[in-house]
């Protein structure tokens, strides 16, 4: 999250800096526990925000979002101090569509 929003500030200069940060931690996130609803949630908000030229689709986006939704509905967090947060951002980004 931390390279995605140093990216979000000027996308233009600082994507071939922050992208492949962004998309490396997304995929190591993936293999240490693929059934995270945030990765997919994560994954909806790049392909939402970034224009079609430069590989963004938002029809690809909301199924990120239902994904992650599913996902939140099983997802149990292995202890209290583990994350929860996100699903009221996919439930906000699925009522766009």
């Amino acid at each position: 999250m931390i390279a995605s929003l140093r990216l979000m500030a000027d996308p233009m200069s600082r994507y071939a800096t922050y992208g492949p940060i962004a998309m490396e931690a997304l995929q190591k996130a993936k293999g240490l526990d693929p059934e995270n609803p945030r990765i997919f949630m994560l994954e909806g908000q790049d392909l939402y925000y970034t224009p079609e030229q430069f590989g963004g689709d938002k029809e690809e986006a909301k199924k990120r979002f239902e994904s992650a939704l599913s996902k939140f509905e099983i997802y149990q967090p292995a202890s209290d101090i583990h994350p929860s947060w996100g699903k009221s951002t996919v439930q906000y980004f699925l009522s766009l569509f």
